[in-house]
């Protein structure tokens, strides 16, 4: 039976999933009133108040068995509707027993990959009716038949339902590799360290907006205008529904002279990676919660992702009782910056925020060093390990100035307070070097021109 696009979810199957011990969501939602304040209203994930509307993000995080485990987020483009269907048919798609006796990487990518299909293939179905009545009214638009200010009503309604659509971000943990997956501009960062205790924040998936030059070659070389583009802001290149933009791109006139439909919803596949002892915790962040950063840290995405790493480490260090309450501090964090960044002058947001925090070996008895933070951005989109060191570049290193730095090097012992002074044991004993240049010092053969000390 075909679902009614248009009929009203309050809940999903996935509510019943079991959830991830070692997962917490964080969710603030936009009301409609802005007035002086934050204009944010922060709620338990997944709350939803009857005077308020409903919130456009979706995300889930269960643990299918000991072997499989899936997160996801989605972010609702003007409406929540595609991102509630994707979410209930994604979940579905995966962990139903598609992954049985899949053995390599390329077999789970394929998984994922018709899990993205058979969604976008529903909500094209979910539409025929829509469609039906759309063309019915041009019809009578173009004959003079009816009430024009009432068709012409009816035609800018059918058209909102049109253009609603969602970006998504999927990671799969199975068998102890993780896979990743988006499309349009949820966004997923693992912090992991390195052999000398830096923390890494590497950016996993795709933003799939204006400001990717693949996209802009992709969309220029089908003919669009892309600084027409521009003029809408955070514009996505991908994303699942919005028809609008493909079977109805014609209709479109920034998108009409393109060659194809330029909004796809393919998406990006990494991994699997092996999860090791380096990885410390995965965050999935909304199309909301990236836009705000940007607002915040002017666009800068090494900025954007330090500090969001820097901000889920320190609440990680804290005395939050659970996984949720770390991830909602975060989102509060980012509500509270981006308020002082509107007072100083800045842009205000109409989005909601969401994240997901998978923890995997950042121990909460820990103290925190905040030194060198090294930004990473996956430079090839094929499969890709986080073990080979090719696939990626360093974006910036970080002085070791605490005041300018946002990493984080976990230290177990009293030795890591700042206040602390202790001499550090040398790797290597120079003691006889020092008494070969006191004994030469001593019988005039020292060199000259050279300081010894």
């Amino acid at each position: 039976m075909k679902a009614d696009y248009n009929e009203e979810i309050s809940r999903s199957w996935t509510d019943d999933l079991p959830k991830c011990k070692n997962t917490g969501a964080g969710t603030a939602k936009r009301t409609p009133q802005w007035g002086g304040g934050s204009g944010m209203s922060t709620q338990e994930p997944g709350h939803i108040s009857s005077r308020t509307r409903r919130i456009s993000d979706c995300s889930f995080y269960c643990e299918v068995n000991e072997n499989t485990s899936l997160y996801a987020i989605f972010s609702g483009h003007k409406g929540q509707k595609v991102a509630k269907m994707a979410m209930q048919r994604l979940a579905a798609e995966i962990i139903l027993g598609q992954l049985i006796d899949k053995r390599t990487d390329e077999e789970v990518h394929e998984v994922l990959r018709q899990a993205f299909q058979t969604v976008e293939k529903s909500y094209q179905e979910s539409i025929d009716n829509l469609l039906a009545k759309y063309a019915v009214l041009r019809c009578q638009i173009a004959e003079n038949v009816g009430i024009y200010d009432e068709i012409v009503r009816n035609l800018e309604s059918i058209e909102q339902e049109l253009a609603i659509g969602a970006s998504a971000a999927i990671c799969l943990i199975y068998n102890s590799r993780l896979f990743i997956c988006n499309v349009g501009t949820c966004r997923v960062l693992l912090c992991r360290t390195d052999n000398n205790h830096t923390s890494r924040a590497i950016q996993f998936s795709v933003d799939h907006n204006l400001l990717n030059e693949d996209e802009i070659l992709r969309l220029t070389q089908l003919g669009v205008d892309v600084s027409q583009l521009k003029r809408f802001d955070m514009f996505n290149t991908r994303s699942i529904g919005y028809y609008l933009g493909k079977g109805g791109y014609k209709d479109c006139h920034y998108l009409a002279n393109a060659s194809a439909e330029p909004i796809i919803a393919q998406p990006e596949i990494v991994g699997g990676i092996t999860i090791d002892p380096s990885f410390q915790f995965l965050l999935l962040m909304s199309s909301g919660t990236c836009k705000y950063l940007q607002e915040i840290y002017s666009g800068d995405t090494t900025q954007e992702n330090r500090q969001i790493v820097q901000m889920c480490a320190k609440e990680l260090q804290s005395n939050h009782e659970d996984l949720t309450d770390v991830a909602q501090a975060v989102v509060n964090n980012i509500v509270q910056k981006h308020r002082e960044t509107c007072e100083n002058g800045g842009r205000r947001s109409n989005d909601d925020l969401t994240i997901l925090l998978r923890n995997f070996n950042t121990k909460r008895s820990n103290r925190v060093m905040f030194n060198s933070l090294v930004q990473e951005i996956r430079n090839d989109l094929t499969n890709c390990s986080a073990d080979d060191s090719s696939s990626m570049y360093d974006t910036s290193v970080m002085g070791t100035n605490m005041t300018e730095t946002g990493s984080i090097t976990s230290q177990t012992s009293s030795s890591s307070h700042f206040g602390d002074i202790q001499k550090v044991t040398p790797y290597v004993d120079f003691s006889q070097y020092y008494e070969n240049v006191r004994a030469a010092r001593q019988k005039g053969t020292l060199p000259e021109g050279i300081n010894f000390d």
